[in-house]
Parts: C-alpha cells; structure tokens; sequence
C-alpha cells in the first residue's frame, strides 16, 4: 500500500489548479485510483477538534485546538512544508519514499513523481 498525502487547502487557488490542470488528466487520474491511497490535509480547515484530539507542540507547548491547524502543525513537522499544494508519498509503514513535490503544473511531472514513488517502494 502507498500513501499520497496532499497537504492543501479549501480556499487554495492553487490546489484548485492542480486538480483542474494536472489530476485530470487521464494518465494521472489511472496511477491514483489503481496505486494510491490518497489523504488530504486541509491547512484552513476551521472546524474544531474534540479535547481529546488537539495536538501539542513538543517544543513549545502550544496547542492546536482545529483541524487545519493541527494538520499544519504535523505537515511542518514530519514533511518540512508550511504551504499548499504539497505532495508526499509514504509506504504503508510511513516511510517517506521521495523528496516532497510543491505545487508545479507539469502532468508529465507529477506522473515522474508518481512512477518514483512506485519504484521507490518496489525497491524497498
């Protein structure tokens, strides 16, 4: 099983134009459905969490009592990326498998990443 962990947003133009531009493309949209689970992270996502589900910040001891704070919180921490769109492809056991893709239009890009991730996790 292979994770791809999309760090993005509600409001974000620029998520909306990977998705309109880059994940409809068929060749793309085939690699999703057939090799990846797929998890979003919504970075301004408002709604609030339950008391037992806020995250603390180890260092500083801030907590993060919403989801899209929580979730930016853990994309900073575990991928070191503090913006949106942010592509990260993990084993099923967590292992980041490639360096983090940002935001780039290119389809035939975004399929290198993909297929790298694919062969990243075959070589495992």
């Amino acid at each position: 099983m292979r994770l791809l962990v999309v760090v993005t947003g509600h409001g974000g133009v620029n998520c909306r134009g990977m998705g309109a531009r880059v994940w409809s493309d068929p060749r793309v949209l085939k690699i999703l459905s057939e090799d990846y689970i797929i998890v979003a992270l919504y970075n301004d996502d408002k709604q609030k969490l339950d008391e037992k589900d806020y995250v603390t910040d180890a260092q500083s001891g801030k907590v993060y009592e919403d989801l899209g704070r929580a979730n930016s919180y853990l994309a900073r921490t575990l991928w070191g990326v503090n913006a949106q769109p942010n592509y990260i492809l993990l084993s099923d056991e967590g292992e980041q498998l490639v360096p983090v893709r940002g935001y780039d239009l290119s389809v035939d890009g975004f399929i290198a990443f993909l297929q790298s991730g694919l062969d990243a996790f075959s070589a495992r």
